[in-house]
């Protein structure tokens, strides 16, 4: 029951932006000699992974048909979107969009033959 208190109470410590980044203000204070200090603890979220594919869209569609490489967008297992930015990456870098690339589904199989 207390760790539910405090979720509640930190939860509404946490201000939403209209950017989608959350943070706990801290404003910063002044001794009268001008030593900054804080009185309260603060978090801001600085960085987020987001990805979206959906700009790759006219890239992929500039290659020859046969290839169905625009498919590679509808790759119907989601991932998270630090796995999912790895992925596309290395598929990008020996352009592996076609049917026979390794879809999200087996993306573990794929980050482990890279590090292999």
């Amino acid at each position: 029951m207390t760790q539910l208190i405090e979720f509640q109470h930190l939860h509404a410590l946490v201000q939403q932006n209209a950017t989608g980044f959350p943070l706990i203000p801290s404003q910063a204070h002044a001794t009268t000699v001008g030593t900054p200090y804080l009185r309260a603890p603060g978090v801001v979220l600085l960085s987020k992974p987001d990805v979206n594919l959906a700009g790759m869209a006219d890239f992929l569609s500039g290659f020859s048909e046969d290839l169905d490489f625009p498919q590679y967008l509808e790759d119907p297992t989601p991932l998270a979107p630090g796995a999912l930015l790895c992925k596309t990456a290395g598929q990008l870098c020996y352009a592996s969009f076609s049917p026979k690339r390794t879809y999200n589904a087996q993306a573990s199989r794929y980050f482990d033959n890279i590090a292999s």
